[in-house]
C-alpha cells in the first residue's frame, strides 16, 4: 500500500512520527510538504528523514490570505488501493485538487486535522468542519474528545479515528537520564545535577515558574505578568518565572515587565530550541505555565514531570488541553481572569498535591508517542483500537 501525507511544512516534531510510519514494512510512504511558507517555522533539517520527502514551493495568494502548494499532484503510480492523507486547513487551495484526484482513481482520501482550535468559531469553525473534509472518506482527529465532537456533528464513528497527538516522550526520557544519570523523571527532578544547576543561578529557596513558547499575541503573557504585579510582595520574594521564547512581542512584554516592577521575579532567557539545552530548565520548574491557548505544550511539559497551569476555558484551548485534569496533573484558572491567576499561583507555591506518578501516566502510558504510531497505522490499515 502506497500512502501520500501531504502537510504544510514537516516541523521538528512531526519527524520522529514520519520515519515511525517508514519503517512499517506494509506501506510505502511519501510526505509532500514545502521547506518554508510565510507566517510558519521552516521545515526541520532534511537530513533526520528517514522517508520519501517531496518538496512543493509554495506561494501566497490575495494578500497572505490563503496559500497554494505548487506542482501538488498525486503521481502516476499511485492508485485504487492507496491512501491519501492531507492537512484540511481550508487555508490551503492546493488541496482540493489533491483531493479530487483521489476521489477520481478511486483512493480513499483521509482528512487529518483537528477539530477545533483556539480560533475555532462561527463560519471558520463551519468552514473547516464541512467545506474541507466533506470528500474525505474518513477523519483523523487529535483526541478522543474531538472524535466525539464530531460524532455529534453527524459523522459515523466508522469513519472516524484520532491519534492521542503527542510528542516522541522517550527522546526527552533521553536528555534527562543524560543530564541527571539517574533512572526516572522523579529521581530526576531531585538529582544533584539539577540541585546544583538551581543553586548556581540563585533559585534553589525559589518556587519555579516556567513559560516556553513563542512570544506572540497566542501566548497572552500580558495576563500572567499583571498576575503577578498583583501578588504580594513577600509572594515574589519567594517565586521566579522563567520565559523562554521569542517573538513578536517580546519587546513589548519586556517593557510591560519592567514597568510593572517585575525585573526581580523573571528571567528573560530568549529562545532555545535544542532539547539539550532545554533539558535542565525544564527540570529544575516545579510549574510550567501558559496563560494563552495551549497545544502540546502540554505534553512537553509533563514529558519533564510539571503539572500545566492554564486557563479553563475548553472552547479557547487547542486540543491537547483534553490531557489536563484540575487537581490531578495541572492546574486551571478562569479564562482571562488576573485574580484567578493569583490565585492559582499562591496556592500552587505551597506544597504541591500534584503527584508526579500522575503526570508521567499522562505521558509516558495514556498518551504516549507509540500509541499514536499505532493509530495512525491503524486509520491507515481502516483498522480499529479502542
Amino acid at each position: 500500500m502506497k500512502v501520500i501525507i501531504q502537510q504544510p511544512v514537516i516541523p521538528a516534531y512531526r519527524v520522529p512520527l514520519f520515519n515511525a510510519l517508514a519503517k512499517e514494512c506494509s506501506i510505502e510512504l511519501e510526505v509532500h510538504a514545502s521547506q518554508a511558507i510565510p507566517g510558519l517555522p521552516r521545515s526541520a533539517d532534511a537530513s533526520g528523514y528517514k522517508f520519501t520527502f517531496v518538496e512543493h514551493e509554495c506561494a501566497t495568494k490575495f494578500h497572505g490570505s490563503v496559500y497554494k502548494q505548487k506542482a501538488l499532484r498525486l503521481p502516476e503510480y499511485f492508485g485504487k488501493g492507496d491512501v491519501l492523507v492531507y492537512n484540511s486547513n481550508p487555508r490551503f487551495i492546493s488541496n482540493r485538487s489533491l483531493v479530487n484526484q483521489a476521489k477520481k482513481r478511486g483512493i480513499r482520501v483521509i482528512a487529518w486535522n483537528h477539530a477545533n482550535s483556539s480560533t475555532s468559531s462561527g463560519l471558520k469553525s463551519w468552514f473547516r468542519k464541512k467545506l474541507t473534509a466533506s470528500k474525505a472518506d474518513d477523519l483523523l482527529l487529535y483526541t478522543r474528545e474531538e472524535l466525539n465532537l464530531m460524532a455529534s456533528k453527524g459523522w459515523k464513528y466508522e469513519n472516524l479515528y484520532y491519534l492521542n497527538n503527542t510528542i516522541d516522550e522517550q527522546e526527552i526520557f533521553r536528555h534527562v537520564i543524560s543530564f541527571s544519570n539517574e533512572p526516572d523523571i522523579k529521581s530526576a527532578k531531585k538529582s544533584k545535577a539539577v540541585l546544583n544547576f538551581k543553586r548556581d543561578r540563585g533559585f534553589e529557596n525559589k518556587k519555579v515558574f516556567l513559560f516556553c513558547g513563542r512570544l506572540t499575541e497566542k501566548s497572552e503573557l500580558e495576563l500572567l505578568l499583571k498576575a503577578l504585579s498583583i501578588c504580594s510582595p513577600e509572594h515574589r520574594s519567594n517565586l521566579i518565572f522563567i520565559i523562554i521564547g521569542d517573538g513578536g512581542k517580546r519587546a513589548e512584554y519586556e517593557k510591560i515587565s519592567e514597568d510593572l516592577g517585575l525585573s526581580e521575579s523573571i528571567v528573560w532567557l530568549g529562545a532555545i530550541y535544542e532539547e539539550k539545552k532545554l533539558t535542565p530548565w525544564f527540570l529544575l520548574a516545579d510549574f510550567f505555565i501558559y496563560p494563552g491557548a495551549i497545544g502540546l505544550s502540554v505534553n512537553h511539559a509533563m514529558s519533564y514531570g510539571l503539572p500545566v497551569i492554564t486557563h479553563g476555558n475548553r472552547q479557547k484551548q487547542m486540543p491537547e488541553f483534553s490531557y489536563i485534569q484540575d487537581g490531578y496533573n495541572g492546574l486551571l484558572y478562569n479564562y482571562r481572569c488576573v485574580d484567578s491567576l493569583k490565585k492559582v499561583i499562591i496556592a500552587s507555591m505551597s506544597e504541591s498535591k500534584i503527584d508526579i506518578q500522575n503526570i508521567i501516566e499522562t505521558v509516558y502510558h495514556r498518551n504516549c508517542f507509540k500509541g499514536m504510531v499505532d493509530r495512525f497505522l491503524a486509520c491507515i490499515k481502516k483498522e480499529k483500537i479502542t
